[in-house]
């Protein structure tokens, strides 16, 4: 074993060369790995930096500072203490303007500096347990697989992740300056390596809240030194001269904890809200799925080969992947058998991934697309360090048991089994920088799809303005939030800004009217009721979605619904199953398969039994040969009887314009809800169910002129039985509620800006034995619409009132103490009768946003 080295721990001299090399491959690896970002653009919450620091340098230096005593840019629902990162975006837009490369260079730098640091840091601790050589070796390899993980494509190419890669440097090297603080055998301080640490430590904490996670770190190295020390003083003599040497980092860490405190209003903080609610939906499932662990070891996205084809999947990489762990592994399990291994610091590195975890106990998680991974950035520091820790570690000498039975490794195949180790990790590495080049070349494709959103916009609204006779406002139902795994405009917000300075010479965003939620949300909601109220008001009744594949406006022009057009039409479900591989019937209900299907008449009504169903999904009924006009019906409904045991189900319905009844479906299907059934007694009748689903609740019913086609379809069932099922418009199921004497902002949302409380007005509609309207508000940042599959959310009411129906019509005021906090709140109605039953189902919703009571401007957005 190797000796502590005197104080500070001190690495054995190196000449100026030796050190040039492995930090020359480092660099051009993050470039190989992730340098074709730079050719990408801004996407999603970029325009929120680029608001900041645009309206900073044109004199709103308030802001700054503004973001040292409130969270980061002042955004509802995001509690974030960062002020640190801003000074970044502002010294990106001074050298590099609104260039993107200039921004995406700066994260590749910043990504290289907590190489170098990881490479320093893991070098000095290795030198502590075995010699120069293999540290060095083992140093080197955890921080190339480190600055090459696909695990860090959204902090680099996303410009607005860079507060974990902000943090990263001075994290590590802050670490570094500790060990190089004290002697770690005698306790002896080094002040200007302490000074560096605790300086380094500060600016951390204030790039993001994970890095109080540093002090844990520390007392794991503690325990480290002591166990490779070899004069080991008394332990409570040591604890207490480390005590001295770790208050100040636990001071730091409180005094953090309570400016925090004052900023934001906790001590916590993080995301709140509806975003703060999805986190901790299904999060001790997440911790449990054991995918979760696998999308670590193997971080390719499922859509890291579109460049091929959309189908590729990962297998073909997974498996590459998975034979270089086996070769890795199959090293240290022969080392493992023959020798007994110096592990002190796999022990640490375990134990510093465990201090890690602490941050990400909400936020845990990967999916297929590895969505959420930037804030694994720290955490796989140590991670990607444990198994070189485990291969390089010093033999402490052959196993008894193995001598016995002559099962002892050579000198010569020791060093054999390590050069092996070591190509297979350099073939790790590569692979890895593959899996990040074409995760990355996946975002450039997201930026271009922002961009052109920009261009296309933009021209557009200019030649309306330029024609005297068009309409001067555009009506933009749908755009992407994501494109293969990489964000693309999470909000209304993002939208609105592409159309402001910086990013457009004039403010043209009053020309647009949006349907996305203003910050975060689904993009599949929309409120019918003012789309089709603002189409009513152009004098061409059109409206544009987005194609992702042309990268242009799908652009639909409607045909306006007769007088005598019926509230209703009954869609028939045919007598009999079809004839296999025989035409399809048009214009009634066959079942999809076929086999899976019969028929008969309950009580009168013709009914269909679906047995022996997929359940993951797909099978169900279809209807072709229609001619729907999308702004003449909004709800497709039915009559449903599911298995008395099944607690919940999927019902997804699909549509398109297709005439060609054998065509595929082009995407998943638009609509998803889930079905919450009671369940009954064994050998009890199931009641019938009637299932009101309102299609043109989703932007995407508007997306045709004419809806020739229909699927219905299910999941974890396997039988169901449906009958009576039509389309109808929603005056005879839901109540209208407006707000009066106000007009929306272009993405919908009606300001209250404090004094006299917002008014509305509801209609009963022809919902027939109505005598009230129930008036719920939400509390502030959350909504009806973020989970789209489930109904109720009761959690969410902060105010709930009834107004009684005169006429059919209401008039009433809410009070304003339920929406004065900053943020934004959603607003609905339902009718009641004279029992005070709810008898429809839920107006479309209403969106109030109180700006800051203090009458401050929003950081993120000067509309708010």
């Amino acid at each position: 074993m190797q000796k502590l080295e005197p104080a500070p721990v001190a690495p054995e001299p190196v000449g100026p060369g030796s050190l040039l090399l492995p930090l020359l491959v480092l660099t051009l690896s993050a470039f190989a790995a992730f340098g074709v970002v730079l050719g990408g653009y801004f996407i999603a919450d970029d325009t929120w930096q680029m608001q900041f620091v645009y309206r900073v340098f044109h004199g709103e230096w308030r802001l700054v500072f503004d973001n040292f005593t409130h969270s980061y840019l002042g955004l509802p629902s995001m509690d974030f203490y960062r002020p640190l990162l801003g000074l970044t975006y502002l010294a990106d837009y001074a050298l590099y303007h609104t260039a993107a490369w200039g921004f995406y260079l700066t994260n590749i730098l910043l990504a290289i500096l907590a190489a170098f640091a990881l490479f320093f840091y893991l070098r000095l601790l290795a030198r502590a347990s075995m010699k120069s050589e293999r540290a060095d070796l083992f140093a080197f390899i955890s921080a190339l697989l480190f600055v090459v993980s696909p695990l860090h494509a959204e902090d680099i190419c996303w410009i607005s992740g860079r507060a974990d890669l902000l943090t990263a440097p001075f994290y590590l090297f802050g670490l570094l300056a500790a060990v190089r603080a004290r002697d770690w055998q005698s306790g002896k301080l080094h002040w200007p390596a302490y000074s560096l640490s605790l300086a380094a430590f500060v600016l951390a904490l204030l790039s993001k809240e994970s890095a109080v996670t540093l002090p844990l770190v520390v007392v794991a190295m503690f325990i480290y030194f002591r166990s490779v020390a070899t004069e080991k003083i008394a332990f409570m003599s040591a604890l207490a001269k480390f005590s001295t040497f770790f208050s100040p980092y636990a001071l730091l860490t409180v005094a953090y904890l309570f400016v925090r405190k004052q900023a934001l209003g906790s001590f916590i903080g993080g995301y709140t809200g509806d975003m703060g609610e999805a986190l901790g939906k299904w999060l001790l499932f997440r911790w449990g799925d054991p995918l979760n662990l696998c999308r670590l070891a193997f971080p390719v996205a499922k859509h890291s080969f579109h460049f091929i084809h959309r189908q590729v999947e990962q297998t073909p990489a997974i498996l590459i992947l998975g034979t270089i762990y086996a070769i890795i592994l199959s090293i240290l399990l022969i080392r493992l058998i023959t020798q007994r291994l110096d592990l002190r610091l796999a022990f640490f590195l375990f134990l510093w991934l465990l201090a890690s975890i602490v941050p990400l106990f909400q936020l845990w998680g990967l999916d297929a697309a590895l969505h959420n991974q930037r804030v694994l950035y720290l955490y796989t520091a140590p991670m990607v360090a444990l198994l070189p820790a485990l291969i390089f570690a010093t033999s402490k000498g052959d196993r008894p048991s193995m001598k016995k039975q002559l099962m002892v490794l050579s000198e010569g195949l020791e060093q054999f089994l390590l050069g092996a180790s070591s190509i297979a990790f350099y073939a790790l590495a590569a692979s890895l920088a593959v899996a990040s080049a074409l995760a990355s070349y996946n975002w450039v494709l997201a930026g271009q799809q922002v961009r052109a959103i920009q261009e296309k916009t933009a021209t557009l609204i200019e030649a309306n303005l330029q024609d005297p006779k068009a309409d001067k406002k555009i009506i933009v139902v749908s755009v992407p939030k994501d494109y293969l795994g990489a964000h693309v405009l999470m909000g209304g917000v993002n939208m609105l800004e592409l159309l402001e300075p910086p990013f457009n010479k004039e403010k043209i965003s009053k020309y647009m009217i949006g349907f996305q939620r203003a910050l975060v949300g689904p993009g599949e909601p929309v409120n019918s009721s003012r789309f089709k109220l603002e189409l009513s008001e152009l004098k061409v009744k059109r409206a544009y979605f987005w194609d992702v594949d042309r990268r242009d406006y799908k652009i639909v022009e409607y045909d306006q619904p007769l007088l005598d057009t019926p509230p209703s039409i009954e869609l028939p479900i045919m007598d009999t199953a079809p004839v296999k591989g025989g035409a399809r019937p048009q214009r009634v209900w066959y079942p999809d398969p076929a086999e899976r299907a019969r028929f008969e008449v309950v009580d009168g009504v013709k009914t269909v039994f679906l047995s022996r169903l997929n359940i993951q999904g797909g099978d169900g009924l279809m209807i072709t040969g229609l001619d729907i006009n999308p702004l003449a019906y909004d709800y497709l409904n039915m009559s449903i009887e599911l298995p008395r045991a099944q607690a919940a189900t999927g019902v997804y319905v699909g549509f398109d314009d297709k005439e060609d009844a054998s065509a595929p479906f082009d995407d998943e299907p638009q609509v998803s809800k889930l079905l919450q059934v009671t369940k009954v007694p064994a050998g009890a009748k199931m009641a019938v169910t009637r299932m009101n689903i309102k299609v043109s609740h989703f932007g995407q019913w508007y997306s045709y002129r004419k809806i020739r086609r229909l699927k219905l379809s299910f999941s974890n069932i396997d039988a169901v039985s449906i009958s009576q099922i039509s389309l109808s418009d929603d005056r005879a199921l839901m109540p209208q509620l407006f707000v009066m004497e106000a007009e929306p902002q272009a993405s919908g949302e009606y300001f209250y800006q404090g004094g006299e409380a917002v008014k509305f007005a509801a209609s009963s509609g022809m919902v027939a034995g109505a005598r009230s309207v129930l008036v719920q508000i939400s509390k502030v940042n959350q909504s009806w619409d973020t989970f789209l599959t489930e109904t109720g959310r009761d959690s969410v009411v902060n105010l709930s009132c009834i107004v009684p129906l005169k006429d059919g019509k209401a008039y009433f005021k809410l009070d304003p103490t339920a929406y004065s906090k900053n943020g934004f709140y959603d607003v609905r109605a339902a009718l009641l009768n004279d029992r005070n039953q709810i008898i429809s189902d839920w107006s479309d919703l209403i969106t109030l946003y109180r700006p800051d009571p203090g009458g401050k401007v929003a950081t993120f957005c000067p509309d708010y």
